[in-house]
């Protein structure tokens, strides 16, 4: 079914809220099959990064149930896992018209059973191990160019500032995102935002919430995780009086409050799979039944859900329904780790400097340069939420109103700067007599190791988290370079 500009469509058996999306910026969509789940998930990241829409399945029957729900733009297929049943499930796929094309994968075979499949319609037939290059390439040629379209980078930029200020990222990653957001705003789509907790989904939320069509009605956000599960069918749906003990009056449920405007379902992975079942009965009907109510209600939500699990994992375990997965990804946002984006930590650290100071009257004039690279140095494993505490720690123990130095970081990471460069360690032109590169190196390890006891005080634990190592392999680091005794 082709989707023209504005068109409002359904999708085979999906139904619930319906999804606009104007023709060219509709992702391809993929369907992967392996049946090396590993692989699986891994290869379904890497689509998903490069601009696909991807569901996957991990054997031929499973397959066969995702084409007949709805079609594809392209199948990638591994064909071990099935021979001659997978040359038939992609033969009669192209001849129904629910795939466009079929790249196969395989790990034997060579050049007779390529010329096999290629006979039978497939666009490709990939070797594994399949690099990210030649994947790309493959599917370029035949589906074109991921539609990533839209905004340019300064486009992005600009939008960014109007709608998301607060949420600060000029890396390529992040401006990726912002044109995905711009373009995804001006549908009813069903969004699933993933990503590691604190990496900012509310923020992505409300911002496609605050450019879309629906920004004049109530933005609602409900964490899944945060409300006893006794109480959540209430939270959702609202109660009637007397529909339990302690229903002494008529309550509105937050699908109620959002009418009109968005529902944002964070921590959506800690939903029980009773509730679960009633959610998916939303989506479908678009109406609910407040707990102890005879009578439906109509309702106009559109759902940002978001989660720092693998759903399609937990469902896998019988944690998550997978129906319920698949209406709620009709569009897949995933927002990188803060440590995949490095570059952003100095210009997210200003901005909380200057916002912190504000907030507990103090004032600061900015980060050194030498602080900064400390501060872009560190993984930041509890992502912006960790950087931004930290920044006020930094803040509020300051004792002077000047540049926020190296020496106010705490710790585990006021030795970082060190390891960008800072100890004096050049390479210049090997002398014609030669060099003792194993006694270079172990003299730049040893340099390394010692500053970065300086600056932890000697505390092992600390230093190997700076160094990036295990403590044990710290420990026996010092004993071959004979640094036992620092």
């Amino acid at each position: 079914m082709l989707v023209s500009a504005g068109t409002l469509v359904r999708v085979g058996h999906l139904g619930g809220w319906f999804c606009s999306w104007k023709e060219d910026f509709m992702p391809h969509h993929l369907l992967l099959v392996d049946e090396d789940v590993a692989y699986l998930q891994a290869t379904r990241k890497l689509l998903v990064s490069m601009g696909y829409r991807v569901e996957v399945a991990s054997d031929i029957e499973e397959a066969k149930n995702r084409l007949a729900q709805r079609p594809v733009d392209g199948l990638l297929l591994d064909i071990d896992i099935a021979g001659e049943s997978g040359i038939e499930l992609f033969s009669q796929a192209l001849e129904q018209g629910r795939t466009r094309t079929v790249v196969v994968v395989s790990e034997s075979g060579g050049i007779p059973k390529a010329v096999q499949v290629m006979r039978q319609g497939a666009s490709d037939f990939l070797p594994k191990p399949v690099t990210e290059d030649e994947l790309r390439k493959s599917l370029t040629r035949a589906l074109g160019k991921p539609n990533h379209g839209g905004l340019d980078e300064d486009e992005r930029r600009a939008w960014r500032d109007e709608y998301c200020p607060n949420f600060i990222g000029d890396d390529p990653k992040m401006l990726e995102i912002f044109g995905i957001i711009e373009r995804v705003a001006a549908t009813n789509c069903n969004v699933l935002v993933t990503g590691p907790t604190g990496a900012g989904k509310e923020l992505v939320a409300k911002a496609m919430h605050d450019s879309s069509e629906r920004r004049d009605a109530p933005f609602v956000a409900l964490n899944c995780a945060a409300i006893p599960k006794d109480l959540m069918e209430s939270e959702m749906f609202g109660h009637t009086k007397g529909a339990f003990t302690s229903a002494d009056g008529v309550r509105q449920g937050k699908f109620e409050v959002a009418d009109g405007g968005t529902l944002f379902l964070d921590e959506i992975g800690e939903m029980n799979i009773e509730l679960q079942s009633k959610l998916l009965r939303v989506i479908q009907e678009r109406e609910f039944t407040p707990v102890g109510a005879n009578k439906a209600k109509k309702v106009d939500v559109r759902i940002i859900s978001a989660t720092h699990q693998d759903l399609l994992k937990i469902s896998g375990e019988g944690r998550f329904r997978e129906d319920l997965f698949y209406r709620l990804n009709v569009i897949p946002i995933a927002l990188p780790p803060l440590k995949e984006r490095l570059s952003d930590v100095p210009r997210l650290a200003g901005y909380f400097v200057k916002r912190l100071a504000v907030r507990h009257g103090r004032t600061i004039a900015g980060i050194d340069e030498a602080a900064k690279r400390a501060l872009a140095a560190y993984e930041w494993p509890g992502n912006v939420r960790e950087l931004e505490n930290t920044m006020e720690r930094i803040v509020v123990l300051k004792r002077d109103e000047g540049l926020i130095m190296v020496s106010d970081l705490p710790t585990h990471l006021s030795g970082l700067d060190a390891s960008r460069g800072d100890l004096g360690l050049t390479v210049g032109e090997i002398p014609e007599e030669g060099i003792d590169l194993k006694s270079v190196l172990e003299e730049i390890e040893s340099k390394y190791i010692v500053e970065a006891l300086k600056s932890g005080q000697g505390n092992k634990t600390n230093a190997a988290k700076v160094l990036g190592m295990k403590r044990t392999t710290l420990i026996e680091r010092l004993k071959r370079l004979d640094l036992e005794d620092f």
